[in-house]
């Protein structure tokens, strides 16, 4: 995305956020005490809220947050809508997000040295969840696919009905 792209996407974020948020009684006695738009104001509330909660309840907690909660309702969404086409998107993020815990299992220790450790898997979950980048999908060919191949998971199918058999 470009930066005029962006800028783009935001004029249109806050058309929207001042239309919806405008009339309400607190936004609009901030606009007219400050002189801001509506839009500024909500988004500066979240961004204080956004803040507040990280410096609270910790990075690891607001990361988790973040990386599930929207990711859950568009599953459920996709999961009830009839005929979706973004089931394979959301499947694909959960993969990722579940290895990506599963290899950050145990070192959380040695992780939470690393600054903005937090900041850049949060960024990668939103990355990977939002449905214009597709970056799920694009994690997936790069490094998920290659790694489990054909051969792989007919070997891993093969061991659980073994193991299966056995019990």
């Amino acid at each position: 995305m470009s930066l005029e792209e962006a800028k783009v996407q935001y004029q249109k974020l806050a058309v929207d956020l001042n239309k919806k948020f405008g009339s309400q009684p607190q936004i609009k006695q901030v606009t007219e005490k400050t002189g801001a738009q509506a839009a500024h104001v909500v988004l500066g509330g979240a961004a204080i809220a956004f803040l507040s909660a990280w410096l609270i309840f910790g990075a690891d907690f607001v990361t988790t947050l973040v990386a599930v909660v929207y990711p859950a309702y568009a599953s459920i969404q996709a999961i009830e809508a009839l005929g979706s086409t973004d089931d394979a998107q959301w499947l694909t993020y959960w993969v990722i997000y579940a290895c990506l815990n599963v290899l950050e299992f145990g070192e959380e220790y040695l992780l939470e040295f690393i600054p903005v450790y937090y900041v850049v898997k949060m960024c990668l979950c939103v990355w990977m969840f939002l449905p214009s980048t597709q970056g799920a999908s694009i994690v997936y060919k790069n490094a998920i696919k290659p790694l489990v191949n054909k051969d792989t998971a007919a070997k891993v199918s093969e061991a659980i009905s073994t193991e299966a058999k056995v019990e």
